[in-house]
């Protein structure tokens, strides 16, 4: 925020001082001569004139507004701490300006870096001052500073409550910065806290204030964010545009910079690497500022991994450090361009380019030397060690390659990077016959990944093997158990092992192998026969089969197993995994034996309803003769284990069964069962609201004279779904389901065509929803002109079927797809043949060909019939009728 705006209380201050001072004309044009050089903006003079001010006249009235201004010459100069002391020192003779004092206390503790001090201060101002003029903005700043701790919970709850300081007093001043600002921050902070709906309808507010530059360029740059996080980025890409434009016309190239930033994500996002690897280029420019620079190159050089176009940023690397010779950035580049050519090396050499790959591999490795010898104060250097270390791990330098990784491991903060560092020295010492060495190393990988997701999901696993590898070759039994233990019991789904780490920009990638996991854990059976994780072993062996496909092999460990350890605890697990075996080796009958069983003997083991459901999908899957059994299973996972995550699940289930054997009043008491239950999940329920308006809607009327009123009553039903969101895609379904219905009810009454017209376009003009239904909305609207052809005057009913045929031609030409979204199957048939069954009610023979023809190439398995259709009409343009339409 800038200096200026927030001292808008000082003229008044100013003014309200001159009247009371004594005729000292030496404190005037020394007061005057500091505050002039604080409003010019100039930092070092103000806060030295202002320091001679306030020693030279102690006893000034003017002492405490001297000190706050000198405090903010400090801050602008970038010491907070000097402005902290200062102000702490003079808090005690702050009078008047007390508020104030506590106000700058917390700024000046949010620029040192000081988030959770900075928010008692604005928490302090807001308790002891509740007239003060600045209560708006320090309760928008303490959110600030929680939001800086990754407290956002806690910040969009301030902002948010409708009692608290900030809406009471922003409902007040709603077109200031300082609201504006809170309005923004709160966007951001339930956006962060996984409310992306929520955070559009904020930002969606502030548009309708006219905002200054930098708040205006915040509020688009976070719907954007906003937009990419809720996966719609046909939406985010306008707004990118707009953005550009904006950060034009601010004049300065920290925002154009920053703009294209964002710009370039939302491409990347969209798929248009090339776009974006251009705008990233761009940032190299001489003009953008270095933070923005030095962003845009570790994103170039991460694109171009990702999308194997390293030749498109190399060159743009090597011209901006031939251009630029003394940029801040020179060493990050340098870092980047080896990392680039570093992966560039495996790539080449992974496809059997070994004269490539050596080229490549001693030109990274130049690189990172360079770093290291011409920036020995480069923040870098212990990135660069772990580089390097991978370049003479590669040339096959073992002693050379644990050097760096050693300086690597010793430089680089907590996190994967050290983490890879260990884990490529244990690499080295398991190489070198050093295994105990080995081990330690390894060690420091786990221990890493108890305080870093990162590290646990890429490096922990595979460490743990390793130290099994380790432990094997030493005969150390208790190193080996507790680590295959950890893999047990921390990783039972993968069982990753002889992991092969790839540099992919600052990632690292590993890759499964389950039949090097499964010789390992075999390693171990042969060389501690007696060790006490014998079955979790060989449980393990049978799930690395499973991980291979290899279902047969599987079938056979967990029957022998079955054999072996007829007591063990785990012989629940060991049952079920056999019948999942048998039933994806496709011996369905011998699987439904085993998990029939499984559901007698063991109903209070949590795999029981799994095994249950399997069961009644089995039957389901029979077909008509078995729909009966089918849904009696379901309902019995239902009634037996009706607190397990299944039990709803199986409910609708039951109730698709007994749609599936045309049971609707059946049908309609499981779903109005699940819609009723306020513990039901709301995905659910809406499945449900849908499954019991198409069966009431089924239903066969109740009312002779009423042959319709179902339909009113499930359009009804669908209006419920809109309740519990009326903008996603559920609710656009909704609306197309809702227009169906009106359809049917305005055969009786035509003015409820209109009604199914609104409702049609409600489901379009959704940005949630998604093809079938925009393509549902766009063939209903087609059906609402052609029927009312059929009830209106002749010189109106070609305008409405034509008007009918433009609908159904534009979904078969796919007019309603967003960019990247495919044509639906069942939409394009339907919209196809509506089309040409209008083209021919309206005499325009070759159009209805061209459609058939059309219709045919899209869908081969639809030519026969529409062979029959297409002659029909090749007869009627030979018997003379050749209208083109």
């Amino acid at each position: 925020m800038g200096v200026k705006r927030r001292l808008w209380w000082l003229p008044a201050l100013f003014l309200a001082f001159c009247p009371a001072l004594p005729a000292a004309q030496n404190e005037d044009a020394d007061y005057n001569a500091a505050a002039r050089a604080f409003e010019d903006e100039l930092w070092a003079r103000a806060e030295k004139e202002l320091g001679r001010f306030i020693q030279s006249y102690p006893d000034s009235n003017r002492r405490p507004l001297a000190v706050l201004l000198r405090a903010q010459a400090l801050l602008q100069l970038g010491r907070a701490g000097e402005a902290v002391e200062l102000l702490e020192t003079e808090q005690s003779r702050a009078g008047s300006m007390a508020d104030a004092f506590v106000f700058w206390l917390g700024e000046a503790e949010q620029r040192r870096g000081r988030p959770e001090a900075a928010a008692k201060r604005f928490r302090e101002l807001l308790e002891r001052f509740p007239d003060s003029s600045l209560r708006l903005e320090a309760s928008v700043n303490e959110a600030a500073a929680l939001a800086a701790q990754g407290r956002w919970e806690r910040a969009a709850e301030l902002l948010g409550d409708e009692k608290g300081v900030f809406q009471k007093l922003a409902r007040e001043k709603p077109d200031s910065d300082a609201a504006v600002r809170g309005h923004l921050l709160r966007a951001e902070a339930v956006w962060r806290t996984g409310q992306g709906e929520v955070a559009l309808a904020i930002l969606q507010d502030a548009s309708r204030v006219q905002l200054p530059a930098p708040l205006a360029f915040r509020r688009l740059w976070l719907e954007i964010q906003v937009l990419q996080s809720l996966n719609r980025v046909s939406e985010a890409l306008p707004l990118t545009t707009n953005l550009v434009g904006l950060a034009r016309s601010m004049g300065a190239p920290i925002w154009e910079g920053r703009a294209r930033l964002t710009h370039a994500a939302v491409l990347e996002a969209a798929g248009d690497a090339a776009g974006a690897l251009a705008l990233y280029r761009l940032n190299l420019a001489t003009n953008v500022p270095p933070e923005v620079q030095s962003e845009s190159a570790v994103r170039l050089g991460r694109l171009a991994l990702a999308a194997d176009r390293a030749a498109e940023a190399t060159p743009a690397m090597e011209t901006f450090l031939q251009v630029q010779t003394n940029s801040p950035i020179t060493d990050l580049v340098m870092v980047l361009l080896g990392e680039l050519e570093l992966e560039q090396c495996l790539r080449a050499a992974e496809e059997g380019q070994g004269g490539v790959a050596t080229n490549l591999l001693a030109r990274a490795r130049g690189r990172f030397e360079s770093v290291l010898d011409r920036f020995p104060d480069s923040p870098y250097r212990a990135r660069v060690e772990l580089d390097r270390g991978w370049c003479l791990w590669l040339a096959g330098d073992w002693a050379g390659a644990a050097a760096a990784f050693e300086k690597a491991a010793a430089g680089l903060p907590e996190g994967p990077a050290r983490a890879a560092a260990h884990f490529k020295l244990g690499d080295v010492k398991f190489r070198q016959g050093r295994y105990q060495e080995a081990i330690r190393h390894y060690r420091e990988v786990t221990a890493l990944a108890e305080k870093d997701s990162q590290v646990r999901t890429q490096l922990c696993e595979p460490a743990l093997y390793q130290i099994v590898r380790s432990a094997v070759e030493v005969g150390d039994l208790a190193a080996a158990d507790q680590a295959v233990s950890r893999i047990l019991s921390e990783f039972p789904g993968s069982y990753l092992t002889e992991t092969a780490l790839t540099l992919q920009g600052q990632g690292l990638a590993r890759h499964g192998n389950p039949r090097a996991a499964r010789e390992i854990f075999t390693r171990v059976l042969e060389k501690f026969p007696d060790t006490p994780k014998k079955a979790d072993l060989q449980l393990a062996v049978a799930r690395t089969y499973e991980l291979e496909g290899n279902w047969q092999a599987a079938v056979e460990v967990h029957r022998r197993w079955l054999e072996q350890f007829p007591r063990h605890e785990l012989r629940p697990q060991v049952e079920f995994a056999l019948g999942w075996a048998l039933a994806r080796l496709g011996e369905d009958a011998a699987a439904l034996q085993v998990f029939t069983n499984f559901v007698a003997l063991y109903t209070n083991q949590p795999l029981a309803a799994r095994a249950q459901w399997w069961v009644a999908d089995y039957y389901y899957a029979l077909g008509p003769a078995a729909f009966v059994e089918a849904e009696r299973q379901y309902q019995l996972l239902a009634t037996v284990w009706s607190n397990h995550p299944l039990a709803y699940e199986a409910r609708m289930m039951a109730g698709r069964v007994a749609m599936a054997r045309q049971a609707w009043s059946d049908a309609i008491g499981y779903f109005t069962n699940l819609t009723s239950d306020l513990r039901c999940p709301i995905p659910l329920k809406v499945q449900a609201l849908f499954a019991y308006g198409d069966a009431v809607r089924r239903l066969p009327p109740a009312d002779t004279n009423a042959p319709l009123a179902n339909f009113e009553e499930a359009a009804r039903i669908f209006a419920k779904v809109l309740d519990f969101n009326p903008t996603n895609t559920a609710a656009a379904r909704a609306w197309g389901e809702i227009g169906e219905c009106y359809l049917q009810l305005a055969t009786r009454d035509p003015a409820h065509y209109a009604t199914a017209s609104n409702a049609f376009q409600q489901a379009l003009s959704l940005p949630a929803s998604d093809v079938p239904t925009r393509c549902q909305a766009w063939v209903g609207l087609g059906l609402v002109n052609e029927r009312l052809a059929a009830v209106t005057s002749d010189s109106e009913r070609d305008t409405l079927l034509r008007a009918a045929l433009d609908r159904y031609v534009d979904v078969l030409y796919g007019r309603p797809l967003r960019p990247g979204e495919s044509p639906d199957p069942f939409w394009t048939r339907r919209a196809g043949l509506e089309a040409a069954r209008v083209a021919e009610l309206l005499g325009e023979w070759r159009q209805a060909l061209r459609i058939y023809e059309r219709l045919r190439d899209l869908l081969p398995p639809l030519q026969p019939g529409l062979e029959k259709r297409m002659e029909r009409v090749r007869e009627r343009l030979a018997a003379g009728d050749s209208s083109t339409g």
